[in-house]
């Protein structure tokens, strides 16, 4: 399906013409395009390699992962790269696959975590943009999300460390499960 969408992308372009376009373009948004996503990258492998340090995985191989996992995302259909990207790390980090597809969920869920508080702060100045007579301010939406932003990750902190205090303690497994 990549091959066919692929010619049938190029088929009539005239790669001559494309080329010169191309060539006339600044190349400094394609460094820093570069920079940005080799950043990217690197604290996604961190941030993976954080979730698996349990199953005593390495940095390289969540890095490893990750590559793999853009390229054949981009090569094969339906984003069936996820499945290549698990089982690669399940292979070469030597770790059961049901823990690689749990780590992945949690690693997928704070991508959509993350999308949605950014989206918290950053979309009501262009929702303020748009409306007219909008009743509140599109600042004043946005300070407010990033304190709720923060007001979360502060509760997060505090969650944490009291389920570590009350694991010290006699805490039954109901409510630690529950904090």
């Amino acid at each position: 399906i990549t091959v066919l969408a692929v010619w049938l992308a190029l088929r009539d372009l005239d790669l001559g013409d494309t080329w010169r376009v191309l060539t006339g373009f600044p190349a400094w948004p394609f460094a820093m395009g570069l920079v940005l996503m080799v950043g990217v990258t690197g604290a996604r492998a961190l941030r993976f390699n954080v979730i698996m340090r349990g199953m005593g995985t390495r940095l390289w191989a969540s890095l490893e992962m990750i590559i793999i996992g853009y390229f054949f995302t981009i090569v094969l259909p339906f984003r069936t790269g996820e499945l290549v990207r698990i089982g690669y790390f399940s292979r070469r980090a030597e770790v059961p696959v049901l823990s690689v597809v749990s780590a992945t969920a949690v690693e997928r869920a704070m991508d959509m975590t993350i999308l949605a508080f950014l989206s918290a702060i950053f979309l009501p100045s262009l929702v303020g943009q748009h409306l007219r007579k909008f009743p509140v301010s599109p600042t004043t939406l946005a300070v407010l999300a990033g304190a709720g932003f923060l007001g979360a990750v502060a509760l997060g902190l505090l969650v944490r460390r009291r389920v570590k205090r009350d694991d010290d303690h006699r805490t039954s497994g109901v409510a630690r499960r529950l904090d």
